[in-house]
Formats: structure tokens, C-alpha cells, sequence
């Protein structure tokens, strides 16, 4: 169910990126294009390309975070008690409590993950010379947990000459993770593999077209839930329970990104 409420909302942050984009489109245009055509037919091009990239809003963005917000305003929204995302569950998608009881003991999984000795949790979509699909890889590795104040946060600044300035890098991991929010899936899948037969496996075998044997990879228990735990036992694992407590995180930080936007941009107007 949780899950479900979630993928509703990734059309949210779709429009909003598109939105990004579409106004610096419509604000770069002066009544006549480059290609000579007129500034409401430009424009038209330009958000509808706009639909098919949402990444064109990474450096909008970038230039919104270094110079119009302060290095201290980021630290305040990168932060998020633990606390808080049990509150989430609860006020913002109605979540029972039991789950929420097991939300708890994960949410411990993920704050104490670095010493835990798990791997890699994230899944890269296994895509060739497309960043977009490490970006839950990035963020996990990124994601600090602080006893005492913060809780979960990034290190979305640093200290140079004794000044505080935004850490540009941490910064385009986390807008990256933000374009990933707006789909096409909720968790990125690994990818498929045909691995090499081996005697121990319990994989399935079948015959080609040859005479041989092949063999082929088990599909995850619900592929479109990205729900492959990895657990590889009878044991069960809390692999994806722990990547979806990451992804209330991120959109708990884009949502408040969001609504500084929204707000500096509705006091321009």
C-alpha cells in the first residue's frame, strides 16, 4: 500500500522539474527565437522538449541552491530527526502502526548502516553512460545519520577559510536523486543477467535449440514493485524495506527544496 501512494506521487515531482525548466525556457525568449519564429511558438518547442529531459533542471536548480539560498538555509533542510519519518508515515500516507513498528527497527538498520557490515543496498538500472541510474547508489552512500541534532543529513556544506559554503558535489548527487523521484520507476531494478550453469544451482535449466542447456536467471518476486530483497535464503531481509526508508528521506528533502522554490519564485511575482 505504501508503496502504491508513492508511485501516485511521482508525477508530482515530474510537473514540478518540467515547470523548472518550462519558465527558464519562457524567461530566455524575447518575442522573436533564434530560429526567427515568434516567442509563443519557441516557447511551445521548448516545454515540450523540456517534458522528455527532466535533467535540463539539474543546473537550474544548482544555480537556485549556490545563489539564492544560503549556505545555512541548505544545512536546515538537509536534516531529518528519525522521529519524523515514522510521523510521515502516519500523517502524510495514513501507514498502520504495526508496519510502522517494523519501520522503526529499520529506520535503526539504516542510521547505523555503516556499521552493520551490509553491502549496497541501491541498485543501478545497468544503463551504459547514464549517470541518472547510480543516483540511489550515490545518495546511499552519501546519507549520514548524527545522534545528537540532525539525524539523517548530507554533508550539503563545508567549512573553507573559516566559512561555510555549499559542497557543490554532495549537491549534484542529491538533484540527480531528485530527477530520479520523478520515475519511470520507484526503485531503480538491477539488471538482467543470463549467468553461467553451474552444478550447485538451483536455477532452472532448459534446453536450446542446439541440444544444450542454458541457464536463466530467476525473475524478482514482483519485478514491478522493485521488490527483490536479495536475501538469498530463508532468512528475510529488510533490503528494499531499507531502500524505501532512503526514499522517504529524499523526497522529504526535495519537498522542502521544492517548497523554497516555490516560495522565492511566488515572492518574485
Amino acid at each position: 500500500l505504501l508503496r502504491f501512494k508513492m508511485k501516485r506521487e511521482m508525477r508530482h515531482y515530474r510537473e514540478f522539474l518540467e515547470g523548472v525548466v518550462r519558465d527558464a525556457v519562457e524567461s530566455s525568449c524575447d518575442g522573436v527565437g533564434d530560429d526567427g519564429r515568434g516567442k509563443e511558438e519557441s516557447n511551445d518547442d521548448g516545454a515540450n522538449n523540456a517534458k522528455m529531459d527532466l535533467k535540463r533542471a539539474i543546473p537550474l536548480l544548482r544555480q537556485f541552491c549556490m545563489e539564492t539560498l544560503t549556505p545555512q538555509q541548505l544545512r536546515q533542510i538537509f536534516q531529518l530527526p528519525r522521529s519524523e519519518i515514522t510521523d510521515i508515515l502516519n500523517n502524510r500516507y495514513k501507514i498502520c502502526s504495526s508496519y510502522a513498528i517494523l519501520v522503526c527497527s529499520v529506520v535503526e538498520q539504516v542510521a547505523n548502516f555503516r556499521i552493520t557490515g551490509y553491502g549496497i543496498d541501491a541498485r543501478s538500472g545497468g544503463k551504459d553512460d547514464n549517470d541518472d541510474d547510480d543516483a540511489e547508489i550515490l545518495f546511499e552512500n552519501m546519507l549520514k545519520f548524527e545522534k545528537v541534532g540532525t539525524g539523517f543529513c548530507i554533508d550539503i556544506t563545508r567549512k573553507e577559510r573559516e566559512e561555510w559554503e555549499v559542497n557543490e558535489d554532495v549537491l549534484m548527487v542529491f538533484l540527480k536523486r531528485l530527477v530520479s523521484l520523478a520515475g519511470p520507476t520507484l526503485l531503480a531494478r538491477a539488471p538482467k543477467v543470463v549467468p553461467t550453469h553451474d552444478a550447485n544451482s538451483d536455477d532452472e535449466v532448459e534446453g536450446d535449440v542446439n541440444g544444450g542447456t542454458k541457464k536463466t536467471a530467476k525473475p524478482p518476486d514482483d519485478a514491478d514493485d522493485d521488490d527483490d530483497d536479495g536475501a538469498g535464503g530463508a532468512v528475510p531481509s529488510f533490503r528494499s524495506d531499507r531502500r524505501v526508508v532512503r526514499l522517504l528521506i529524499a523526497r522529504y528533502w526535495a519537498d522542502r527544496l521544492i517548497e523554497k522554490y516555490k516560495e522565492y519564485h511566488s515572492n518574485k511575482q
